[in-house]
């Protein structure tokens, strides 16, 4: 072997040595999602990449996360609204950038074991960064099992509201509650189960939980109170009209139905539903304010690419076009024309493609005045 070979040999050696050192990409959760989670086939209307675009009202949940001032976050929600997707999110995220010994709490243990065969195990196995770092269930002595995932730096404790055992005997940095109003007023006979899992937390500086529900009794949910003891934070939507900003709440949406007699009960079928803006009256549908939240994209996206045709015709202004080859300073830049036109280019695409609006292609066929 040659003095080169064995140099590019021990170089290879340092670099997987090494490799492990290197420290975790500075992302929020929801920069995180958008990168390395894929929703599974199983459990997914749209199986594919997660795309924040697609419930931006979850984004800010997600960040909050990541905030070293935010130690806990309460989710008040409705249900199939994406809230177990928040905290999937966020567990993934605690695996692959912040690891830590995390209990995650459904209201019973069965509840515990059918989500994680359910939606746990196929986020780790269609994301790639959880795949290398959580090991199989079938791999002998893995340290993985439907209640419990080793990972790099920490363990994942999955269990029931209604077990003393696991919520009363592990430290945990981080408390994760599904469904809190619907866990077991006592575990066992430790006590509140909330109460158990936030004592887990008492020896780590940097601990963080979160409970997520859609709420059961006014007056009697803990959720409930858990919001209220919050910033109490609401996502509200823009009316296209005026303009202003809303919270929807029921007794603005308006509904057209009809009723029937089914074997004497009677039955009702919903044939249009409408929001009515409390600042302008106007009417608008569910169409209309989701298009709204695509014009805004759009509007945000054409004020960005007008600057960007500014900056182009700046660079073009002297009717000069210089070029530095294998110069030290070559590297350095970081507004040359070709970058700005590809941004240019790639915006272009990104607001035809929401406007809908078909690209020019070359069709095969000669016409025949040629």
């Amino acid at each position: 072997m040659s003095r080169q070979n064995e140099i590019d040999s021990l170089n290879n050696t340092f670099v997987r040595a090494v490799k492990n050192f290197k420290p975790p990409e500075r992302l929020t959760v929801s920069q995180w999602a958008e990168k390395n989670r894929r929703l599974s086939p199983e459990s997914s209307a749209e199986a594919g990449p997660w795309r924040n675009e697609r419930t931006p009202y979850l984004v800010d949940i997600m960040d909050a996360f990541t905030d070293p001032k935010v130690n806990k976050l309460t989710v008040v929600a409705a249900s199939q609204v994406g809230k177990s997707e928040v905290e999937l999110n966020i567990i993934g995220y605690i695996i692959d950038q912040d690891p830590g010994s995390t209990i995650y709490v459904q209201p019973t243990l069965d509840d515990a074991r059918k989500f994680s065969r359910l939606r746990i195990a196929p986020m780790i196995r269609d994301s790639k960064p959880l795949r290398k770092k959580v090991s199989d269930v079938k791999t002998r002595d893995s340290g993985n099992t439907i209640l419990q995932k080793s990972f790099p730096g920490g363990m994942l404790t999955i269990t029931g509201s209604n077990s003393p055992s696991a919520l009363a005997s592990t430290p945990a940095r981080y408390i994760i509650g599904d469904e809190r109003d619907r866990w077991a007023s006592s575990a066992g006979t430790e006590g509140d189960p909330w109460a158990l899992a936030e004592a887990r937390q008492t020896t780590f500086y940097n601990a963080k939980s979160i409970e997520v529900s859609t709420p059961t009794i006014k007056g009697a949910s803990n959720i409930e109170n858990g919001f209220f003891a919050g910033t109490q934070e609401r996502w509200c939507h823009k009316c296209p009209d005026c303009g202003e900003y809303h919270n929807i709440v029921f007794d603005n949406i308006h509904f057209e139905h009809e009723v029937k007699k089914v074997r004497n009960k009677k039955t009702y079928k919903v044939k249009s539903i409408t929001w009515v803006c409390p600042s302008c009256g106007c009417i608008q549908t569910e169409a209309t304010m989701r298009q709204q939240r695509k014009a805004e994209k759009i509007s945000k996206l054409k004020t960005r690419l007008e600057l960007y045709y500014k900056r182009e015709e700046e660079m073009l202004s002297g009717g000069v076009q210089s070029y530095g080859i294998g110069t030290r300073n070559a590297t350095r830049y970081q507004t040359d024309l070709s970058a700005i036109r590809k941004a240019i280019k790639e915006m272009e695409d990104e607001i035809a493609s929401l406007e809908n609006k078909s690209q020019r292609r070359a069709v095969g066929v000669v016409p025949r005045d040629w």
